[in-house]
């Protein structure tokens, strides 16, 4: 769709009508944005439910660890903000 938008806004140039190639450049422009905003919609999905795996398996690590798991999670974590 935004392919045709396009070229349409491209054989606009030869329409004598004044606005008609600014009409499609912003329509071209509209559906831009809503294809950018799908696409970080779905990669904001897969991140948050990467995130909830990563909290999945830390928790299951601590249960089975216990204490020596949090003191090397700290660490790391000390290293990632250092």
């Amino acid at each position: 769709m935004i392919f045709a938008t396009r070229a349409m806004a491209t054989g606009a140039e030869f329409i004598p009508e004044p606005g008609v190639k600014a009409a499609l450049g912003a329509v071209v422009i509209l559906l831009e944005t809503v294809d950018k905003i799908k696409r970080n919609r779905e990669d904001l999905r897969d991140l948050c439910t990467s995130t909830f795996e990563i909290v999945l398996i830390l928790e299951e690590e601590v249960q089975i660890h216990g204490h020596t798991t949090s003191l090397w999670l700290a660490g790391l974590l000390e290293n990632f903000i250092s």
